[in-house]
């Protein structure tokens, strides 16, 4: 058994976009400070203070994020998202180019891919990484592909990429047709070319955030 990590280290100062609050990671109590409160030999401890937003990160889109009314993320059973998962891997199409249908269906032909109900899907876009020159330019799923996942009855869509929608359609259509239905979207995934199976295990746990439009997720693909 293999354990693989899709999930980017949260770092003081990390920014998912411009227009977010940075992640602040600050000492709260230190060594320093409370080791007169304790005896030997314990030396005191730590405390960490956290700020950021709720979609920091490799995290997870609840339906309120773009669905007035819908659940919010503590509402997310927490075994929702551990389950079977599949990889579609589409990034030689270009990190330009959005994902069309003929596009994705040719890729799951090519690839020997089966959906089946309640699959956990994984896409992975591109290959550019965090930071890179283009990576905000990347371009995601296209609205056909999200009603194709939908009539698949898929539980779950995760992508490598930051948002599951193309950033520059500001209609959010992907978000919208697969919130709207509860298939939760996990988004900011990492080493998804360093799984080399079609089918294994998939877990990401978000925080029970009462309110919460989403949560950072430690995500792991067990092979």
């Amino acid at each position: 058994m293999a354990v693989i990590d899709l999930s980017m280290p949260l770092r003081d100062n990390f920014k998912l976009l411009p227009n977010l609050p940075r992640v602040l990671i600050s000492d709260y109590f230190n060594f320093d400070f409370t080791a007169p409160l304790y005896e030997s030999p314990c030396k005191g401890c730590t405390i960490t203070m956290l700020s950021m937003p709720d979609h920091s990160g490799t995290h997870i889109d609840a339906p309120i994020h773009f669905i007035p009314g819908g659940k919010d993320i503590s509402q997310i059973p927490p075994d929702y998202l551990i389950g079977e998962a599949i990889l579609i891997d589409v990034s030689s199409k270009g990190f330009d180019k959005p994902l069309t249908i003929n596009l994705f269906k040719d890729y799951i032909e090519k690839q020997d891919i089966r959906i089946n109900k309640n699959d956990i899907v994984l896409i992975r876009c591109s290959i550019k990484k965090w930071y890179e020159e283009g990576f905000y330019k990347v371009k995601s799923l296209t609205s056909e592909v999200a009603d194709y996942l939908i009539d698949k009855e898929v539980r779950a869509v995760g992508v490598d990429s930051i948002s599951v929608d193309c950033l520059d359609d500001r209609r959010r259509p992907v978000h919208l047709k697969l919130l709207e239905r509860e298939i939760l979207i996990i988004e900011g995934l990492i080493n998804l070319d360093k799984i080399d199976k079609k089918r294994f295990q998939f877990i990401a746990l978000p925080l029970p955030l009462v309110s919460a439009s989403g949560s950072p997720t430690r995500a792991i693909a067990i092979i």
